[in-house]
């Protein structure tokens, strides 16, 4: 996953002359982790597709008020506009730890690309609030 982070700064960089915003890092994160739920809810026991399906709702919904922010932030000069950002990004991951810590992400593969989605997001929070 670190790999795909890189190569999205190398696009940028070399298609725009810039690298990649925190912003759009962020974006590009969202976009990534979105597919993965589809996957994490593939594989939970039964009994636990409620409180699983739950958590990924509020995922999403954090997802969705994280995109949005993002989109917002780029027309405004509103200074709370970053840690508004920063907020939603953290609900984000600490819903996806929730499911890892509560061992509903069967699969390996699945839990390192989450895990690693949530490394990443918590180091967007970190440059966002700065």
């Amino acid at each position: 996953m670190g790999n795909f982070f890189k190569a999205i700064g190398h696009f940028f960089s070399s298609h725009f002359g810039q690298a990649p915003s925190v912003l759009q890092k962020a974006g590009s994160i969202l976009s990534y982790i979105a597919p993965l739920l589809k996957l994490i809810f593939a594989q939970v026991d039964p009994g636990d597709s409620v409180l699983v399906a739950n958590t990924i709702a509020e995922v999403q919904t954090s997802m969705a008020t994280a995109a949005a922010l993002i989109a917002e932030s780029h027309s405004t000069t509103d200074i709370t506009a970053k840690a508004r950002v920063a907020t939603a990004l953290s609900a984000v991951a600490n819903h996806l730890n929730e499911l890892l810590t509560a061992g509903h992400v069967k699969n390996d593969s699945i839990k390192a690309s989450v895990t690693a989605g949530v490394e990443e997001l918590q180091a967007v929070v970190k440059q966002l609030t700065a």
